[in-house]
């Protein structure tokens, strides 16, 4: 894992179960569906590093991309990685998915309706403490999740224990779980490809979740 020292401190902190997130989304009406979805791997402390050295194992140039591997025709990858993905950890895997309302054309408050519902779910049911999406490129995605978990809390449906932080996948490679389970979902909604997806199906902490539009 590269340095991210928040990161770190956290993982020490934290005892409990951990939750990876990263998203996919289609803002094109042209295309057909517009959607947003968040794919979510939690994993247990005690496996957080055997779940990262099978990746590396396997991957050990470090971070894990499904998009580029598509791209580039690297199926025997890609296909490796959804295995990986799908097997080589306790945790659950969740998929959320928002439709875009007609006032929100970026899928900004899509994605906070999709971590509304998934963070205080997982806090009491899988005792997560800890939630760590995939750096997004715009920092206001990244503050605006943060003042949510904030929202949360004040509200009484997150604990004060619990932790969001925003990390590179070359910093933490076990981000490239939630990655390769959004990208195959993707595949499901936008070329009705389960080809990917089917990996992930004979999994029993499998969860699919589709939202009503926010408002």
């Amino acid at each position: 894992m590269g340095q991210d020292e928040k990161l770190v401190r956290l993982y020490q902190a934290n005892k409990r179960s951990t939750a990876y997130l990263d998203e996919s989304f289609e803002t094109d009406e042209s295309t057909g569906e517009t959607f947003f979805l968040l794919g979510c791997v939690t994993i247990a402390d005690g496996f957080r590093s055997s779940t990262r050295e099978a990746l590396q194992e396997v991957f050990p140039e470090g971070a894990i991309h499904a998009s580029p591997m598509w791209k580039n025709n690297q199926y025997d990858s890609l296909e490796k990685a959804a295995r990986l993905a799908a097997e080589h950890h306790d945790g659950l895997d969740i998929v959320v998915q928002s439709p875009l309302g007609p006032d929100d054309p970026t899928g900004d408050k899509a994605r906070l309706a999709c971590i509304r519902h998934l963070a205080p779910e997982l806090h009491r049911d899988v005792e997560v403490d800890l939630f760590v999406f995939d750096k997004p490129s715009l920092e206001d995605i990244a503050k605006r999740d943060a003042r949510l978990i904030k929202d949360l809390v004040k509200e009484g449906l997150l604990g004060r224990s619990v932790a969001v932080h925003h990390a590179y996948p070359s910093h933490e490679p076990l981000l490239g779980l939630p990655d390769i389970l959004a990208w195959s979902y993707r595949q499901v909604i936008t070329r009705a490809d389960s080809h990917w997806f089917k990996h992930f199906e004979g999994h029993k902490g499998l969860v699919i979740k589709r939202l009503d539009p926010p408002v």
